[in-house]
């Protein structure tokens, strides 16, 4: 067998380069296929809401594991007390690096790649259930700083029906600047996040919108139904916060 010998600092930089475009061109393909099929592009969204990477990050994690319900890297599971299965493969993400400044004087970041799994690839027995909210909980964090919620509040509804019309209205509040199509893109995501039923329509006028954008289009159009749900999502959980201090009384 013939022996290896360790890499130059040139070489290392080489390979890591080539791994850096090969992540980038499958989350490039992912994309594609992500803003052209309507099942793709709601599992996208589900993946979005769950694991809470950026955009890039989703599309790898979709292309390699789209069935991932927790994923850690191997140091966090090891504190968890599990162990990684032989023979699986890790999950290759981005992790940003060191910054450095380019030539017109602008701050980039130096990406490395980092690999994680999935629960369902170590050790556990068991694959831990989702925290599960009861309506009141989430109907407080649902209106939580919306002054005039109550004004909102309508008779004969269901407590998940008023919960999708609380986050309705303050998903098209917030994202009052995107098309509709995309403002109940993000209002899906929370559902999926917080186990709600929602309506999944709208992800047809979605693709078709995605399909005749290019790769810049596709991509600034993601960010902004992230930047959405993580604003929306930011108050839900804030809410939540409170109500366990307030109302449970554990301040």
């Amino acid at each position: 067998m013939e022996k290896q010998y360790p890499l130059s600092k040139k070489e290392f930089a080489e390979k890591m380069k080539e791994k850096r475009k090969k992540l980038f061109d499958i989350a490039d393909r992912q994309l594609k296929i992500t803003c052209t099929l309507q099942d793709k592009y709601l599992e996208f969204l589900r993946l979005m809401a769950i694991h809470g990477y950026d955009i890039t990050n989703t599309l790898l994690i979709q292309d390699q594991h789209p069935d991932s319900v927790l994923l850690k890297d191997v140091a966090r599971f090891r504190e968890d007390g599990f162990y990684i299965k032989k023979g699986e493969k890790g999950i290759a993400i981005f992790q940003p690096g060191t910054s450095y400044q380019r030539r017109d004087g602008s701050i980039g970041i130096n990406y490395n790649v980092k690999h994680i799994f999935d629960i369902t690839q170590t050790s556990a027995d068991e694959i831990p259930f989702p925290v599960e909210y009861d309506r009141s909980q989430l109907a407080y964090a649902f209106s939580h700083k919306e002054k005039d919620a109550d004004n909102h509040t309508e008779t004969g509804l269901t407590p998940d029906q008023q919960l999708l019309k609380l986050l309705d209205r303050s998903c098209h509040k917030e994202g009052r600047n995107l098309k509709e199509p995309f403002i109940l893109s993000a209002e899906y995501a929370i559902c999926q996040k917080y186990h709600l039923k929602c309506e999944t329509s709208f992800a047809n006028d979605c693709v078709v919108s995605l399909s005749q954008m290019d790769k810049i289009g596709r991509k600034k159009t993601l960010k902004s139904v992230k930047r959405l749900f993580d604003t929306i999502n930011t108050r839900i959980e804030h809410g939540l916060y409170v109500y366990d201090q307030e109302v449970n009384g554990n301040a």
